[in-house]
């Protein structure tokens, strides 16, 4: 936003991905309410299809990376026979947009969020895909709780502690003084703290080289648009690496190939 004498000017600009035949995809989250342990969750496909590839069937490829771990992947078969119009008008090179339903199984090991990667591949090779994450409900494995059975008691007494957790389970149990925290707060691990932590192992695309685009749409000279905003497909399989293993049965030898952060 701009504020010019007294006047507030709003502008916004969109930037095109280059696609030699204009086919995007994109996945949206439906809703916005964290998926639930044990239940199913579910992302829209939206993909943009040419007239001939109306009633024919596309092989989707899903996977289901967690803090950095494939935790599913598989193969889905959709016929594009639900089509919605793009209703925009700066679009020079309209098309249509089918939209469909991606369902999977929430688990424990998808915690407090996933990133689920959808595409397939055209006759021509062209890969066309997309990548986004979603929230899962902030539920710990173990619950585990703690209390007092007497709320107050006199310094000396004895006092009982009733902890909840699953068989087997071993907890560590420590005690402060309250008056200690009176100047500042210890640096406690909660579980707030802890899924913050989980937050930032996400393995999703990595923004780098964004000042080649210009100089690539210019030698291109491109002018597709597509009816919605996504990553380009280059970027979506621009993840994160880990230490990567390669194993040569030739030789019995391991080579470990490092990849800095």
């Amino acid at each position: 936003a701009y504020y010019n004498s007294g006047y507030l000017t709003i502008r916004k600009q969109s930037k095109a991905w280059y696609s030699p035949s204009s086919s995007y995809l994109k996945l949206v989250v439906p809703d916005n309410v964290p998926a639930k342990v044990g239940r199913q969750g579910s992302v829209n496909v939206l993909l943009t299809v040419h007239p001939e590839m109306v009633g024919k069937q596309i092989t989707f490829h899903h996977k289901i990376l967690c803090k950095g771990n494939l935790i599913a992947s598989g193969v889905i078969e959709k016929t594009l026979d639900r089509i919605i119009r793009t209703g925009s008008r700066n679009i020079r090179q309209k098309g249509t947009v089918h939209k469909s339903m991606f369902n999977f199984n929430v688990t424990q090991a998808m915690v407090p969020n996933c990133r689920i990667l959808v595409y397939y591949v055209k006759m021509d090779k062209e890969v066309v895909g997309d990548s986004i994450t979603f929230d899962v409900e902030d539920k710990l494995e173990n619950q585990v709780s703690i209390d007092f059975v007497e709320k107050v008691k006199k310094p000396g007494e004895k006092t009982k502690i009733i902890i909840k957790a699953k068989p087997g389970s071993r907890v560590a149990i420590s005690a402060l003084d309250q008056s200690v925290l009176l100047l500042k707060d210890a640096e406690e691990l909660t579980k707030t703290e802890a899924m913050k932590v989980l937050n930032r192992q996400d393995i999703g695309p990595i923004l780098v080289h964004r000042y080649r685009r210009r100089r690539l749409c210019r030698r291109m000279g491109w002018r597709r648009r597509m009816p919605f905003t996504a990553l380009d497909v280059w970027q979506t399989f621009n993840v994160r690496m880990k230490t990567l293993v390669i194993y040569l049965q030739a030789t019995r030898s391991v080579i470990e190939i490092l990849f800095k952060m």
